[in-house]
């Protein structure tokens, strides 16, 4: 199950949640203090979301990943989508928290008008999920330092 984490929640857990993050952050943005607290102020204000996959090991409920999101509106068009700015695991994930997750983030999307979920991973397995969820994974980031 996927739950959407409160501003209260990610207060008062902001040390495990930012030291996740830490480890997961785009190859571009570099984990400064300042990048963590701009992360943490778009939760609180409600401009990103922060998301908790839970599941079940060995009969024991527990928090197997984290996720941040946040709405974008492309300037020039103005399409509205979801992007996944970051995704962390604790526990291995199963495919159907995947999926159930993703149909969880799908809904959220649609609710806030937005026309597509995107994301930017390395992981073959997020493909490959995103991909029997119907997706594609045609693109390629190219990125040149200034």
């Amino acid at each position: 199950m996927l739950l959407q984490l409160t501003p209260e929640q990610i207060s008062r857990r902001w040390n495990d949640i930012s030291a996740a993050f830490m480890q997961c952050l785009p190859p571009d943005i570099p984990p400064t203090d300042e990048v963590m607290n701009n992360i943490l102020r778009s939760l609180i204000d409600g401009s990103a979301q922060c998301w908790a996959g839970v599941g079940s090991i060995n009969g024991k409920m527990v928090v197997c990943g984290l996720m941040l999101t946040k709405i974008e509106v492309e300037y020039v068009t103005g399409t509205r989508s979801l992007y996944i700015f970051t995704l962390y695991a604790y526990n291995h994930i199963s495919d159907q928290l995947y999926l159930e997750g993703m149909e969880t983030v799908r809904k959220f999307a649609k609710a806030n008008n937005c026309s597509k979920v995107t994301a930017l991973t390395s992981s073959g397995r997020v493909v490959d999920i995103a991909k029997q969820l119907g997706g594609k994974a045609d693109y390629t980031l190219v990125t040149l330092e200034v």
